[in-house]
């Protein structure tokens, strides 16, 4: 079957504009955070912390292994993975200053409300797991209720 020039043309016309509507929408998108609790795209900030803490950063692109090892030299340890190109990462006081701008888009502490899952919401118990390098949970997951189980890093709490 033989199509007419305007025919393919018109259809190379649509073809590019449904092209270039997706990739638009891919870009807002890209940078999404899927969270447990919901989803966002965070701002392109970088919270600076004196004290090692726990952050998230977002990277314009997935860091090579390369890249990896210089942050660890830094004082920079990714820890778990969150939907779109971030980390959560310990962060030793001082360490964020040392971040090449050009591959990292944000820095930021999670907000507490992306710290549970849809899932507990409105639970009356609940599981915490906390970070290995956590040392005292017990003090901060006791101001929510009462601890009932423990198993190395994982709580499980009888609320408030």
């Amino acid at each position: 079957m033989r199509r007419s020039v305007p025919s393919i043309a018109v259809l190379v016309i649509v073809t590019a504009a449904l092209l270039a509507s997706a990739s638009t929408g891919f870009a807002a998108d890209r940078y999404e955070l899927v969270l447990g609790s919901g989803s966002y795209v965070p701002g392109e900030v970088h919270v600076a912390r004196a004290e090692d803490s726990h952050l998230v950063i977002q990277f314009y692109e997935i860091p090579t292994d390369a890249e990896r090892e210089e942050l660890a030299d830094a004082g920079i340890i990714l820890l778990d993975y969150i939907p779109n190109y971030a980390w959560t990462a310990f962060v030793r006081g001082g360490a964020v200053q040392s971040l090449d701008l050009s591959i990292v888009r944000a820095v930021f502490a999670l907000r507490a409300s992306d710290k549970i899952a849809r899932s507990a919401v409105d639970q009356r118990i609940v599981r915490a797991f906390v970070y290995d390098d956590v040392i005292d949970a017990e003090p901060v997951l006791s101001v929510y209720g009462q601890i009932i189980d423990r198993d190395r890093n994982s709580f499980t709490l009888m609320l408030d």
